[in-house]
């Protein structure tokens, strides 16, 4: 048949409109998976970087509920200031290491290990503060307590720091997603 060796214009219209037609069909369905892929990594990785950066506020908060028990167990001598002092600590350790479960970038792998170090050398001075004040010795208490109180702003500036770090991946991954938006 004629048909087959040579169409007709007819045909070679219609062919070329189905050939149109599935073109822009297939371009439309992959656009749309294409999103719908993206939508989910992109879901994934926020909830991600959401949880760290709820985890950096909770241990910069917990940091900061730490700050003058034990001064307050220096001026009274009542336990139950170190005993809100253990709470607090404990909150701190429980954000430190919820944090290092939502941690995907080299960054912030190293200023989490400086947190945890600056805060074991913190807990440390601080730990020989109230052991001096137990028993009795003020005056190499309160020298040492100084100290210390150093080591609480260093370690409360490197707990912001971690959050703002937090907060830069956040706005890079929107940005990145705006882009690769409009790319779609």
């Amino acid at each position: 048949m004629n048909l087959w060796k040579r169409p007709g214009l007819s045909t070679r219209i219609f062919i070329i409109l189905a050939l149109m037609l599935a073109v822009s069909f297939g371009m439309g369905f992959t656009a749309i998976w294409y999103a719908g892929h993206y939508n989910t990594l992109l879901t994934e990785l926020m909830a991600s970087d959401m949880a760290a950066l709820d985890a950096a506020r909770e241990m910069e908060t917990a940091l900061a509920n730490q700050k003058g028990y034990v001064t307050y167990y220096f001026l009274d001598g009542d336990r139950k200031w170190l005993d809100q002092l253990a709470i607090h600590r404990r909150s701190f350790e429980n954000w430190l290491d919820r944090s290092n479960n939502y941690i995907h970038n080299e960054e912030n792998r190293q200023m989490l290990s400086r947190i945890r170090q600056k805060y074991e050398t913190y807990i440390r001075g601080k730990d020989q503060v109230i052991e001096l004040y137990s028993i009795g010795d003020r005056e190499g208490g309160e020298r040492i307590h100084r100290d210390v109180r150093k080591e609480f702003f260093e370690l409360s500036e490197l707990c912001k720091k971690f959050k703002d770090l937090n907060e830069e991946v956040i706005k890079r991954e929107v940005a990145d997603s705006q882009t690769r938006t409009r790319q779609i």
